[in-house]
């Protein structure tokens, strides 16, 4: 036992050592930092978007129905739409997450990606069209479609493509650019959704078609974008491409070290035949990673993260905020939103995942309480709203330090060539329906309950972090392969310390 133990010393020293040796190449930076930020821009902007003409929507969707039906539409009706609206993007979201494994052994990687960001070009003309149509229900089935594509490109098969193109030192900094990207697209989405720019009754669908921006220009440029060289050496087997690509990504010649933990991975996974969802969910040997993928992935929506998002001006208007100012206060916040994730980029591989992740969770947990205690004593001193928008700014902080930048490449590290594509589609899956639950039970609850609302979201917060610091391993650094072990010592050391209390009792 103890030889074992050191020989894992050895080897989680030599591939430390040896992620060293790579440097930062422009092409790899290229390839994982675009392919981040535009898989995510429609997911974001899609969020914001919406969120930004909150009034100017509601009031068009009434219009639209009254000039339909030639009659006065209740605020029951159009609050209805408003949230079937909202929800479409998730709800579509959780259809793409489940065809992440089919696309990828279909496609692969790299072509998966660039037909997903087809598709979204093609929803995204039809949501602008909407507004010719007139039509509220063309406008929902549109984010139906773009719900689809990020599910299944922007927070799957591009994350996956991202983790594997990054060398691995590098793998927490590429893979933030998913979080950055998110907060880029709600940045401009906000600022483009001014009224005195695309957020009024007469220019909303140009809005709605910067949504598939980034998507023509990878569409344009994907000649110039790295395939997945795990994918090259482990299931298509083209071993030479695969040694010269690892050299361009790396900007070394001797990426022997690389080519011996992908051997090594394929002998422990038998002939690297990529495993279904089922399989995945069956395996015992992957029962551990795989909950504590599905514990961070819920985690992240169900702490009221997009139920958050998509009814800011809501909130800040619930909060005191004059309605003249709530549009500059959202983009205040987003961009502060952008400044922690660049800083939180920083810090994932200078302090780890699982302390941001921990940072991040108790901070929401904190702020979400101090929302509930701002917004239900405004009434009697205004001077809560300013503590309302610090609490605000308080739950963005904590996201965009642990469980915006951390949550998904973390999950991408805790399972091997195998087992991702499958595990991945399982995590995202959930994700989305944590994402279309909040989305939905949000705007009901802060009519019927007001600030109350985030006091569940906040326990949620606080229990995710404790599950953290029990149950999950540090991922900095670390080889897909040796994961596993990580988890199994975890989960043992934590059942050991459980029979310990109960013996003592």
């Amino acid at each position: 036992m103890a030889r074992n133990s050191e020989d894992n010393d050895e080897e989680t020293h030599y591939e430390v050592d040896t992620a060293e040796k790579s440097v930062l190449t422009c092409y790899a930076a290229w390839s994982a930092i675009f392919v981040a930020l535009a898989g995510t821009w429609p997911y974001g902007f899609s969020i914001g978007s919406i969120n930004s003409i909150y009034f100017v929507m509601k009031t068009v969707i009434q219009d639209q129905y009254e000039e339909r039906w030639n009659e006065t539409v209740s605020t029951t009706v159009v609050d209805a739409v408003w949230v079937a609206s909202s929800a479409a993007f998730p709800v579509g979201g959780i259809f793409g997450s489940l065809l992440v494994g089919p696309i990828v052994r279909r496609y692969g990687r790299l072509n998966g990606i660039f037909l997903g960001h087809i598709c979204t070009i093609l929803f995204t003309l039809l949501l602008s069209l909407s507004g010719i149509f007139k039509s509220p229900e063309v406008m929902i089935l549109s984010r139906f479609g773009i719900g689809i594509t990020s599910g299944a490109i922007g927070l799957g098969i591009s994350v996956m493509y991202t983790t594997e193109v990054s060398p691995q030192k590098y793998r927490g900094v590429f893979g933030s650019m998913v979080s950055a990207g998110i907060a880029l697209s709600l940045l401009f989405s906000n600022i483009l959704g001014l009224s005195q720019i695309f957020g009024n009754e007469t220019l909303w669908p140009l809005l709605f078609a910067f949504t598939a921006l980034p998507s023509i220009v990878l569409v344009l440029t994907k000649k110039t974008i790295a395939q997945s060289p795990r994918q090259l050496y482990m299931d298509e087997e083209e071993k030479e491409k695969a040694v010269e690509l690892l050299q361009k990504l790396h900007g070394v010649d001797d990426v022997a070290h690389l080519i011996v933990d992908m051997d090594q991975e394929k002998r422990d996974a038998g002939a690297i035949q990529q495993m279904s969802v089922k399989e995945v969910l069956l395996s015992k040997s992957l029962h551990r990673p795989l909950l504590a993928a599905i514990v961070l992935t819920t985690g992240q929506q169900l702490t009221g993260l997009n139920g958050v998002a998509f009814n800011m001006n809501a909130i800040y208007l619930k909060s005191g905020i004059h309605e003249n100012y709530v549009q500059y206060v959202s983009i205040g916040t987003y961009a502060m939103i952008i400044t922690i994730t660049v800083l939180g980029a920083y810090l994932t591989e200078r302090r780890g995942r699982k302390f941001l992740l921990i940072l991040g969770y108790s901070i929401i947990g904190a702020s979400l309480l101090l929302l509930t205690i701002s917004i239900e004593t405004y009434e009697f001193n205004d001077k809560m709203a300013y503590v309302s928008v610090a609490a605000s700014l308080g739950f963005w902080t904590g996201f965009s330090l642990g469980p915006g930048p951390v949550t998904l490449v973390a999950v991408g590290e805790f399972f091997d060539q195998s087992a991702r594509s499958s595990a991945l589609t399982i995590s995202v899956a959930l994700l989305w329906i944590s994402f279309a639950i909040t989305v939905v039970i949000t705007p009901y609850l802060l009519a019927a309950i007001g600030g109350y609302t985030f006091l569940p979201f906040s326990f949620m917060a606080i229990m995710t972090a404790i599950f953290i610091k029990i149950c999950i391993p540090e991922t900095k650094n670390m080889a897909f392969r040796q994961m596993r072990r990580s988890f199994n010592r975890r989960f043992k050391k934590y059942r050991r310390e459980s029979q310990s209390r109960t013996d003592d009792l």
